[in-house]
Order: structure tokens, then C-alpha cells, then sequence
């Protein structure tokens, strides 16, 4: 709680990210979840690691941990079964445009996915394409200039959050300087951990082993194009010259689902009862509606 510079009252109020482990919905069966003010206030009470961010503006405005719930997330209930989750994961499809064979997507998907070294390897390399893995000149380039951009972005984000500390040490710093100072360095936080974790793969030849596994995938897909959904050898070039991002704008995924928030009548933030009928979501990167 703040004062702004109209001198109205200005809210921060944490909102916390509310899971569901596959555990909780395959292993017990037709369980009710609810989400309401309360049970968003247990989240964030319970966690095991505290949101960073909101943990600090607190110590600078202790207000914020005594706000009503209920005024931000109103009184409803959402419920769902954990039955009724099943249903809905299960009603997710997966539509490729015609340059990006389906097959080649699952199987790429299906190899790779539920790695987390592979996942931490494709977000360092997303926007690599796809023949640079099997050019070893090619290759030699990539990572040394990939390394040097990592590096130079770790000690960017260490600058940022000196100078971030540097607002939150000093008493004369207002209200409002300091929570934006707080998040500052949170976000900075965030991108110091997410760039130390790519500098990770050079060590050890981490990166020459991920690499070579999924070199030898993509050294598959000439020898076989039609294995893989390809039209023929050209096709096979123009999708190994594209990299995973560029691919992901053929991609389109879809899943039913609910809101859980009313949104309306300026109750942007109140939770709401399950609606009758689902909705469904639609993942699109990209979408190009002029096509």
C-alpha cells in the first residue's frame, strides 16, 4: 500500500501461481480442487519458497501481507474434479501447417521432450536453424558467439541489480522508487539465473554430447524424408534451414478449458463458479490471419 502521485491509494498484492501436480489428478480419482480467495492465500503462505519480489516490498511495507483477499478475488468458489482435468487434457490437438510435417513434430516432441537438459539446450539454441547442428563449421560459429552473447547478458543483469540495490539501500528513496527498484531486480534475478543456467552446457562437454544427440535425429530425416511426413528433399531443406521458433509459428494447439475469473463489471481479478459449458483455448504463435 502506497500513495501514487494523484494521491490515491495504490494496491501490490501477490498472485501467486496455483498447481496442480499430475500426482493430484491421476492418482485420485474424482477429487474436487477449488480455487477461491482463501485457498490463493494458503498458497502463498504454504510455499515452500517465497515469491522474492513480493517478499521484499512486504519488508519495506509490512500493510501488504493484512490485504482482504476477498476484495481482490471476491467470495465464488471455482470447482472442478480432477476427473473432469482428465477429460479436459485429453481433448488437446495438435494442428501443423504443411510445411511442418506432423510426424516430424511428434517425433521430434516425443525424443526430446521431458529433458531438461535438452529443454535448457533448445531454449540457448532456439532461434538456430535446424542444419547448424550437423555443419560443423557452421556449429563452431554458433557457440562461441552464442557463449559471448550469454556472458555479456550475465554481467548486464549484475549491473542492473547493483544499481537496484543501490535505490533499495538508500533511505531517501521513496515508496514507489523502491518497488520498482524491487522489481527491477527481481526480473534481473530471473534472467542472471536463466543465463548462468545456459553458461552451464560448456561445462563438462555437456554441450558437444546434447548437440550430437540431436544431430544424429536431424541426420536422419534426409535419409528418410517420408519417414517423417517430408514431401521430398526440398521440402526436407526448407524446414532444416528454419529454426525451432520460426517452426513454432506453424504449430497450433488446442485444448478445452475454463476461466476461473469473472472479468466483467470491473471484477478483473474475481474468481467465478465454473461456467456450463467449456471454451476452448487456442495456442498459436505467430497466427497469420492475412494468410
Amino acid at each position: 500500500l502506497g500513495r501514487t502521485d494523484n494521491g490515491k491509494d495504490s494496491v501490490l498484492h501477490h498472485i501467486p501461481e496455483i498447481g496442480v501436480s499430475a500426482k493430484d489428478v491421476f492418482c485420485k480419482p474424482n477429487d474436487m480442487i477449488s480455487i477461491s480467495a482463501e485457498s490463493i492465500g494458503r498458497v502463498h503462505e504454504n510455499a515452500a519458497v517465497k515469491d522474492e519480489y513480493f517478499e521484499g516490498i512486504a519488508a519495506e511495507c509490512p500493510e501488504v501481507r493484512d490485504f482482504d483477499l476477498k476484495k481482490m478475488y471476491g467470495e465464488e468458489v471455482f470447482e472442478i474434479s480432477t476427473d473432469e482435468i482428465k477429460q479436459l487434457i485429453r481433448s488437446t490437438k495438435v494442428t501443423t501447417s504443411s510445411l511442418f510435417p506432423h510426424k516430424f513434430y511428434m517425433e521430434l516432441v516425443g525424443k526430446f521432450s521431458g529433458n531438461e537438459e535438452f529443454q535448457i539446450f533448445f531454449n540457448v539454441f532456439r532461434a538456430t536453424p535446424l542444419s547448424t547442428f550437423v555443419d560443423e563449421e557452421s556449429w563452431k560459429v554458433c557457440i562461441n558467439t552464442r557463449k559471448m552473447s550469454i556472458e555479456d547478458q550475465i554481467s548486464l543483469s549484475k549491473t542492473k541489480i547493483e544499481k537496484s540495490d543501490a535505490i533499495l539501500n538508500n533511505h531517501e528513496s521513496d515508496f514507489n522508487n523502491k518497488n520498482d527498484a524491487q522489481r527491477m531486480k527481481y526480473l534481473n534475478e530471473i534472467i542472471l539465473r536463466m543465463n548462468e543456467e545456459y553458461l552451464s552446457l560448456w561445462k563438462d562437454n555437456k554441450i558437444e554430447r546434447l548437440r550430437d544427440g540431436f544431430s544424429q535425429f536431424i541426420s536422419l530425416i534426409p535419409k528418410n524424408p517420408r519417414k517423417y511426413g517430408f514431401k521430398n528433399d526440398r521440402h526436407v531443406k526448407l524446414v532444416l534451414g528454419k529454426a525451432l521458433t520460426e517452426l513454432s509459428t506453424e504449430v497450433c494447439m488446442s485444448q478445452k478449458g475454463y476461466f476461473f475469473t469473472s472479468g466483467r463489471d470491473g471484477k478483473h481479478n474475481h474468481i467465478c463458479k465454473k461456467t456450463a459449458r467449456t471454451i476452448v483455448f487456442l495456442s498459436s504463435p505467430g497466427l497469420d490471419f492475412c494468410y
